[in-house]
């Protein structure tokens, strides 16, 4: 039976892993993820508190650093750092600019603060033996191998992974307007705001926020504008039978090539916007209806797993 645990947004997935761990579903170190997405989410992470000093024993701990310390783009850098895994394909739609060589990726902190964890491919000149063994025998830095594929490339038989599933790499919205909401303030807030012409909301954000009163209550409402690349080569959001094939050929793959799967995340992107809203539920019910179909399954919510183990909705401080 393979556990299949359900999310709303990816950053969750760094505290799903943790937590496979400590329920003995996958090792705590070494293992492949299979990350199946339209995007890498391979940004760099920036820390107000420290990685090394994060207790993965603690999954109060592990479920505070994932909401307070991650975002939706850079959580899985910290997972290599840590060794819980050593290898990541990522899976995505064929690309002219896609490259599937595999290469080794160096894991560090720049600086004493480590307050920034940073991968970068290693440069030809530090692949030779002496520099590989140097990197392994330092344990201010990890290594690990990266690569790229689609559908259609060759991937090696019974490989064990884990396997992470965003729905928008069946269909994905061709814009995302990040960064939007609104925030209630204090009046004093909002008469210091509309008073300082140097605050840093105008300094550093600009059209990107604006402030209004509606019944005596005071906001500020941020703005995005999101960028559209004009050289993007093909069509994100798709068709019904176009998800189902890519459901198919997904599956078709995994079969192919024999791949032993750990566990199963499988990230909504909803909330964000990357996943249509009028698509998602859709998506994520053919998915699990076709998994069912060729694995013996154990599907799960994330707010069941935090239930379950007493964590606290309510965050606190961040």
């Amino acid at each position: 039976m393979i556990p299949v645990f359900t999310f709303e947004e990816h950053n969750e997935a760094f505290f799903v892993w943790h937590y496979a761990i400590d329920q003995n579903l996958m090792p705590k170190s070494d293992n492949i993820l299979f990350h199946v997405d339209e995007h890498s989410d391979f940004n760099y992470p920036s820390f107000r508190e420290s990685l090394s000093n994060l207790n993965t024993h603690n999954l109060s701990e592990v479920y505070q650093f994932t909401y307070n310390q991650l975002n939706i783009a850079n959580f899985i850098v910290p997972a290599l750092y840590q060794g819980v895994f050593k290898e990541e394909y990522w899976l995505r739609h064929p690309s002219p600019k896609l490259s599937t060589k595999k290469r080794t990726y160096k894991i560090y902190f720049p600086n004493e603060e480590q307050d920034i964890l940073v991968a970068k491919p290693l440069k030809p000149e530090e692949t030779g033996l002496k520099n590989i063994i140097k990197f392994l025998g330092d344990p201010s830095c990890k290594l690990a191998k990266i690569q790229h594929l689609t559908v259609a490339d060759e991937f090696p038989e019974d490989q064990k992974v884990v396997l992470d599933i965003d729905l928008d790499y069946f269909s994905c919205n061709e814009q995302v307007f990040e960064g939007q909401g609104i925030l209630e303030i204090t009046q004093e807030q909002y008469e210091s705001l509309i008073q300082d012409r140097y605050h840093f909301l105008r300094i550093f954000y600009g059209s990107r926020f604006s402030i209004k009163v509606e019944e005596n209550r005071y906001y500020i409402q941020f703005h995005d504008y999101p960028f559209t690349d004009e050289s993007f080569d093909r069509q994100l959001k798709v068709s019904e039978d176009t998800i189902i094939h890519r459901i198919e050929q997904l599956i078709d793959f995994l079969l192919s090539h024999k791949v032993e799967i750990q566990i199963i995340c499988i990230c909504r992107s909803r909330i964000s916007g990357y996943t249509p809203d009028d698509q998602c539920q859709f998506i994520e019910k053919t998915l699990l209806e076709k998994l069912t179909e060729v694995y013996e399954i154990n599907p799960m919510s994330i707010d069941k797993v935090l239930q379950e183990q007493g964590l606290n909705p309510l965050l606190g401080a961040v």
